[in-house]
């Protein structure tokens, strides 16, 4: 602050040998000086002869103290007489000071470059550079959508989010606080801090807000590792597959934030309403349901932690025509470039079949003994279990021991059907049950269509006691887990005809009793 002292000589006659004592108080600091006549040293100020009517001024510049006596006093003297009025030889000029302080905040980060998901650490520092103390001094944390709160850590004063509490700072004081952020997938980088409130009169100095930003970088490599596994590696059309999907993050330190799991189905393939589950996350939001793309966001996964995702699928018309191939990866968020893949693609076949669907047959039938010989099972009729059928290409099946049996996945073309004459009960004789047998009751020809359930039975006409005894000690036996044979029977010969083509044997004339067949009589006739 600038002090004026004037003296003026208000006559009659000259004031010689004038001068001023002007001490500053404790209050203030000694700055610099001027004088419009003679000399100022500190505390006097030597003024000289004044003559009658003239003035003298001194300008003198202090700086204010934070504490002392603030009451300036300076007092004229003379070596000739002093005036008729000595009461204004002296003047007091006080000032009351108010408090003022230079307040500076700074704030650095200790990554500028990290990537989404990692944590950066912000510090904080706030320095009182005086002169007075800042009072109740108290700061806000303006973190962005681009950060999410870890910690805060002050060294002094008290953290509320998003308010540091650090009270009062002596003249020279500092305080800092570490802020610990993760770095998310978002729109501003730039974390602000400023000084809320204070009491203390503030110097042009004072630095009252700083800011640090980080620029996030895309991730150089993979941190994610896909598993993808099905439950099955078969299915017909109609069937539901089960898959599941292992998400490993391998990074140790940065968590992988609002992933996206791409999941291509096949063609056919569609996901089965309300049946996805996710452990170790939080399923944010699906899209593409039911297919033919499915785009699974998550909240997050830690780092070095896996997630699970299940779900399951249904195979429907179409899915023969494809692959069968479901393809699974991860997209991560990137700053500024939306996503970017950040995993492996794994996969999972799936060999779609028809099933009911398909072109391909089923055979089923029955091995009886037909008691009345009316050619037709009859419910107190006994099947006979373990015998053995062959298909021309070898392929056979046993009847069990109701003595039915069944194949499918047969192509829509004429198959031939044979007994295995070795395991039948001694004493069988098989006796034809249609003109497919075409004259050999060992074997059928079976006329097979697209997707048809075919129905062919062989039938056993004897019905003598030795067969039925045989019949019975291997249903007693329980279910069939292999073919049945009795001792003394011929080898398997897969021919049209039981005896050599050069002397074939007439199946009219086998026995002079055997029974003629005929239809089931309906109608009480």
């Amino acid at each position: 602050m600038t002090f004026t002292i004037t003296v003026t000589n208000d006559g009659p006659s000259t004031a010689e040998g004038v001068s001023v004592n002007e001490q500053l108080p404790s209050g203030y600091s000694f700055v610099s000086a001027t004088e419009s006549m003679g000399n100022y040293t500190a505390p006097t100020w030597t003024v000289g002869n004044l003559a009658n009517g003239a003035s003298a001024t001194l300008t003198l510049k202090a700086t204010v103290n934070a504490s002392g006596d603030y009451a300036n006093t300076a007092t004229v003297s003379s070596t000739t007489t002093p005036g008729d009025d000595p009461s204004n030889n002296s003047g007091t000029a006080t000032v009351t000071p108010t408090q003022k302080v230079e307040l500076v905040v700074t704030k650095v980060v200790n990554n500028a470059s990290p990537r989404i998901g990692e944590n950066v650490e912000f510090t904080i520092t706030v320095t009182n550079n005086g002169p007075s103390t800042a009072e109740a001094v108290k700061l806000e944390e303006l973190m962005p959508d681009g950060y999410s709160l870890v910690s805060a850590t002050p060294d002094s004063g008290s953290w509320s989010a998003p308010f540091w509490t650090i009270g009062d700072m002596f003249k020279g004081q500092t305080v800092s606080m570490k802020v610990v952020a993760t770095v998310l997938m978002g729109s501003n980088y730039v974390n602000v801090v400023k000084v809320s409130t204070l009491t203390g009169n503030l110097s042009a100095a004072s630095v009252l807000e700083a800011d640090a930003q980080v620029m996030p970088q895309p991730a150089t490599t993979p941190q994610l590792v896909v598993e993808k596994r099905g439950s099955v590696s078969d299915a017909e059309v109609g069937d539901v597959v089960l898959y599941t999907i292992r998400i490993r993050n391998t990074s140790q330190v940065a968590a992988a934030l609002q992933p996206v799991l791409v999941d291509r189905l096949p063609a056919g393939f569609l996901l089965v309403g309300e049946t996805v589950a996710v452990r170790g996350a939080k399923l944010i939001a699906l899209q593409g349901a039911p297919g033919s793309e499915l785009r699974m966001q998550l909240d997050a996964i830690p780092a070095d932690a896996e997630v699970m995702v299940q779900y399951r699928v249904r195979l429907g018309v179409g899915a023969q025509q494809g692959d069968g191939i479901n393809r699974a990866h991860m997209e991560c968020p990137v700053a500024q470039t939306g996503l970017a893949i950040c995993s492996n693609e794994d996969q999972w076949q799936v060999k779609p079949r028809g099933g009911v669907f398909s072109n391909e047959g089923c055979v089923v039938g029955q091995i009886y003994v037909d008691a009345n010989g009316n050619s037709v099972k009859d419910r107190e009729e006994l099947g006979i279990p373990g015998v053995r059928m062959y298909f021309q290409d070898g392929t056979y099946m046993i009847s069990d021991v109701e003595g039915k049996y069944s194949y499918c996945g047969l192509r829509p073309v004429t198959h031939v059907l044979k007994v295995d004459s070795n395991t039948l009960p001694r004493g069988s004789r098989l006796m034809t049950s249609s003109s497919r047998n075409a004259g050999d009751a060992n074997s059928l020809f079976i006329d097979l269509k697209a997707g048809e359930l075919h129905r062919a039975d062989f039938i056993e006409g004897s019905a003598s006691n030795e067969v039925l005894e045989q019949v019975k000690a291997r249903r007693a036996n329980g279910e069939v887990r292999s073919v049945e044979s009795e001792a003394g029977q011929p080898a398997l010969k897969f021919e049209s005809k039981p005896a050599p083509q050069g002397n074939p044997l007439q199946q009219g004339t086998d026995s002079a009793n055997q029974l003629i067949e005929r239809a089931r009589q309906t109608g009480g006739q």
